[in-house]
């Protein structure tokens, strides 16, 4: 009974997802919009959290889990809630996986491959990540407060309400990233990429940006590291 629900389900993230695809490529021009890019990667969010959240079990899936810790890879998995405090993972492949409300605290995620993972509402406090690829991840008021993402790759990824406290984001690549309203303060942004990204609401203070790239980040409402209240106009700076 479980594989086949599991299996319905997987379905039906597989044709809502479909669906999308298909709806961003009829509508024109929408791959040009940087805007609409970033929407896109919002709804998808949401949708996923919706079905995650009317369609899953209660708990993780033990199977899922098993095939993690055996092979270091698991592909479009269940791991709802899972609690891997500490667990090494470096390099492990998660692509595409459920990993809301995890606990992942301490753990070694360095090299991982989270691209499109779920991890909204998890724990990530002090985990490294470094050089990880989480592009187009769902990191919905996740808690990185203290972690590593040294060089790590965020393009387009999600992050609104998340916590960024003294978080290292040296070198990432934070590209058309989505971080309103995230607490980023004392964050090290030194050097990373934050071309095109939002920071909407995003609580700066204290945050380094030296050597960051700027160029088109839209820092609209956001909180400056000298704590400035960013006005209308301020892309790629705070004005």
């Amino acid at each position: 009974m479980w594989t086949k629900d599991r299996s319905l389900r997987q379905d039906r993230l597989i044709r809502m997802e479909t669906s999308l695809k298909i709806l961003i490529f009829m509508i024109p021009n929408l791959k040009k919009s940087i805007m609409a890019i970033k929407n896109t990667t919002i709804i998808l969010c949401a949708v996923l959290i919706m079905i995650l959240q009317a369609s899953i079990a209660k708990a993780f899936s033990q199977e899922d889990l098993q095939k993690l810790r055996m092979t270091n890879q698991c592909i479009y998995c269940d791991l709802y809630k899972v609690d891997l405090r500490g667990a090494n993972l470096s390099g492990a492949n998660l692509h595409l996986s459920f990993l809301t409300e995890a606990n992942l605290s301490g753990a070694n995620l360095s090299i991982a491959d989270l691209r499109e993972v779920n991890l909204s509402n998890a724990n990530l406090r002090g985990a490294d990540l470094s050089r990880a690829d989480l592009s187009k991840a769902c990191l919905l008021e996740a808690d990185m407060s203290g972690a590593n993402l040294n060089n790590a790759n965020l393009t387009e990824a999600f992050l609104t309400d998340a916590k960024l406290v003294r978080t290292n984001l040296r070198g990432a690549n934070l590209r058309e990233a989505f971080f309103s309203n995230a607490y980023m303060n004392g964050a090290d942004l030194r050097g990373a990429n934050l071309q095109r990204a939002y920071f909407g609401g995003a609580d700066l203070r204290g945050a380094n940006l030296s050597g960051a790239n700027l160029i088109e980040a839209d820092f609209v409402w956001a909180i400056w590291p000298d704590g400035r209240e960013c006005m209308e106009g301020s892309i790629g700076v705070c004005k």
